[in-house]
């Protein structure tokens, strides 16, 4: 990776992949669901939460604003986008049960993990790979935090 290849700009794909996962979370702050009655999904140490959400902006604001001029095309990102493709329609399809039946912890860990593992390939499709860095540290803090909150 050298910072070179990189330029500020906007990506199109990169806004599209940080808004698409966006839409079940918007649907439920319209219409939430009437018998949730989750606590909230806060760390236990404040400045972990902190850092998850700095590294949540800057995972999204890198998503969008930085773009690789030598990202190409290859078999290998195919996969990797497949497998985020996959992790998002897991995503919507738990939000369909989310909405639709009980609420167990493993399907809210499950809400955590999908989208995590969905950013991390969206950044490595893209060949954007500084932004793995806070997409990681944020993927391991809300993965961590709805595990110790709900399991």
């Amino acid at each position: 990776m050298i910072l070179k290849n990189y330029k500020i700009g906007f990506s199109l794909a990169g806004l599209m992949a940080v808004l698409l996962p966006m839409l079940p979370s918007i649907f439920w702050a319209v219409m939430p669901p009437v018998t949730t009655t989750l606590q909230d999904n806060d760390a236990a140490i404040p400045v972990i939460g902190l850092l998850g959400s700095v590294c949540q902006v800057l995972m999204i604001a890198m998503l969008i604003m930085l773009i690789n001029k030598e990202a190409k095309a290859s078999p290998q990102k195919k996969w990797i986008g497949g497998i985020a493709v996959i992790c998002f329609i897991g995503y919507l399809l738990s939000w369909v049960i989310y909405f639709s039946t009980a609420i167990t912890p493993m399907l809210l860990v499950g809400m955590a993990v999908l989208p995590s593992i969905y950013f991390i390939g969206v950044g490595l499709y893209l060949g954007n790979y500084p932004a793995l860095i806070p997409t990681v540290i944020f993927a391991v803090i809300h993965i961590a935090t709805t595990a110790q909150n709900y399991l």
